[in-house]
Formats: C-alpha cells, structure tokens, sequence
C-alpha cells in the first residue's frame, strides 16, 4: 500500500504524540468538508423531491385551479429542466465522490495512527 509507505517514513522522522494529534486535526477538518458536502448534497436531493411533489400537486389539481395545459407543460418543463441541471452540476462536480473518497480516509488514518501506537 503506498499510503503506507509514505506515512512510515513520515512517522520515523516525528514523535508519535505529534503524528497523532496531525491526524486528528486532519480528521476534523475531513469531518467539517464532509459535512458540507453533505449538507450540499441533501439540499440538492431535498429541493428536486420539494419541486417534484409541488408540479405534481398543480397538475394533479389542475381541475380545481383550471390552470391551462401551457401553463402546466411549462411548469413540468422548468421542474425538470432544474432537477437535471441540479443533478448534472452534482456530477460535474463529483460531489457524492468527494464526500466518499473524505468517508473512506477516516478509517486509513485511524488504522495508520494504532498500527504505529503497537
């Protein structure tokens, strides 16, 4: 594993209680980053189901609010035109994988701390 091999020779050259408390600072600002991309990510997901349910409730009550069927097909064009824009902009920026790859350091760190503690 290459994350190994670079952290023992990082470790050799310091005293352990200093590479612990680096990875803990580490892994608290992993924890902030990946708390906002998460709290990015739910808005996103909370704000296409909010719109969704919103154009499904106009068309569903179309007969009670007699609004035209332009007037109804823009409203679906516009809900899901946003929802793919959202999405797209979510992949282009590769948010679930960031906040993946941020998940997935914690572990190798913690690992990396106790196997030079023993």
């Amino acid at each position: 594993m290459k994350i190994l091999t670079t952290f023992n020779v990082y470790f050799t050259s310091k005293p352990i209680d200093t590479i612990i408390e680096e990875f803990n600072e580490r892994i608290e600002v992993l924890d902030e980053r990946y708390k906002k991309y998460n709290t990015i990510i739910d808005s996103t997901q909370i704000m296409i189901i909010i719109f969704s349910a919103g154009a499904a409730f106009v068309q569903g009550g179309n007969s009670i609010f007699n609004i035209s069927d332009t007037v109804l097909r823009f409203i679906g064009l516009c809900v899901s035109s946003w929802t793919a824009l959202a999405l797209s902009v979510a992949k282009y920026y590769k948010l679930d994988e960031q906040k993946e790859s941020m998940n997935n350091l914690r572990p190798q760190r913690s690992v990396l701390v106790k196997r030079k503690r023993y």
